[in-house]
């Protein structure tokens, strides 16, 4: 489970840098790893399979297979709801349409507006009073609707802050 400890900005996740890189991924998961538990084992299995794919660059942490799987699929698509981990792997309703559909633009859009902090997946601070109580994608966008634009440096100083 991730941690909100120690930040006051929101964040996105790095792997994959590019969202739709998720579909095959998650994809080749389902395929192979569907109904299997979610551990050492089935996470360096997957790793394994997902460097000899074409469509991934990389092999992963060569010591830490089993975190490199975790990078790659609790994030992202577990936190946008595409996958399910527990008890056992399977992808979720909104995952199956994220990789069959023709609107996948439109599928991760409704994803990323339904995100929130505080969420199932990220603990609350355990200290000082930062708490959480945003769906941040959807808070930049009123920002920009409100200010009809947003350089960098302001998404940063007020976008990335808000809790």
């Amino acid at each position: 489970m991730a941690s909100l400890n120690n930040k006051r900005m929101l964040f996105f996740t790095t792997s994959p840098r590019t969202p739709f890189k998720m579909i095959p991924e998650i994809e080749l998961l389902d395929t192979n790893f569907s109904g299997q538990k979610w551990n050492k084992v089935s996470q360096i299995e997957f790793m394994n399979l997902l460097s000899k794919e074409g469509f991934f660059n990389g092999n992963g942490s060569k010591n830490n297979l089993d975190l490199s799987a975790r990078d790659r699929i609790n994030r992202a698509p577990k936190s946008l709801g595409f996958v399910r981990l527990n008890p056992s792997i399977k992808l979720t309703e909104v995952g199956n349409l994220f990789i069959t559909s023709k609107r996948k633009e439109e599928i991760l859009l409704r994803q990323l507006l339904k995100f929130q902090l505080p969420s199932p997946f990220h603990t609350a601070p355990t200290y000082g009073n930062t708490k959480f109580w945003i769906k941040p994608y959807l808070e930049i966008l009123r920002l920009i609707y409100h200010f009809g634009t947003l350089n960098f440096d302001e998404i940063m100083l007020f976008g990335l802050q808000m809790t």
